[in-house]
């Protein structure tokens, strides 16, 4: 004989709208979603820091990592975009008054 379940009250939970153990590991959350991404980006950072060290030696590297820094100071507006370097084709001068 099987016993009848008694009603849930509304607004309460019931066991059996709880997520089972496999339906949690299947819904990330929204930090663990991307954090696959983000340790893709890093990688790829840190390989291509070392080609440039490699290819164009430590000069360049340090002049694009200066230059990513201020790029990414600026979109924080930590930093003025007037300092950074005009674009290739933007038609902005790096220094006002030369040609």
């Amino acid at each position: 004989m099987r016993l009848a379940r008694p009603p849930v009250p509304p607004g309460t939970m019931n066991m059996a709208d709880l997520p089972t153990d496999d339906a949690a590991r299947a819904e990330p959350t929204a930090r663990d979603a991307h954090q696959a991404l983000r340790d893709d980006v890093r990688l790829l950072g840190e390989m291509l820091g070392d080609t440039l060290r490699e290819h164009g030696g430590e000069a360049l590297f340090a002049l694009i990592e200066r230059l990513r820094r201020l790029a990414v100071d600026a979109r924080a507006g930590r930093v003025d975009a007037a300092v950074l370097p005009p674009a290739p084709g933007s038609g902005r001068r790096s220094r006002p008054g030369r040609r």
